[in-house]
């Protein structure tokens, strides 16, 4: 869970447990080309991080939900 705080000026976040996106927050900040111009904006950039790491996530549940149906799919027609 992520809490976010905006101001004006400034962004806080509050998370319960350790927050994957933000090693992506932190490369960025030390790329000279992405400058931040709004908190706002820093936010969104964390939201969409966020989101493609559970995309990744279910992306990998769908894969090993498939395999397990081929399983038991495969398994139901050698008893045929």
């Amino acid at each position: 869970m992520l809490a976010p705080v905006v101001a004006i000026g400034y962004l806080m976040t509050i998370h319960e447990s350790e927050f994957g996106p933000f090693s992506f927050v932190n490369r960025m900040r030390r790329n000279a080309k992405h400058r931040w111009e709004t908190p706002t904006f820093l936010l969104h950039s964390i939201f969409e991080a966020q989101i493609n790491d559970l995309f990744h996530k279910l992306s990998k549940i769908e894969g090993n939900l498939e395999d397990l149906e081929d399983d038991i799919f495969d398994g139901c027609a050698e008893g045929l």
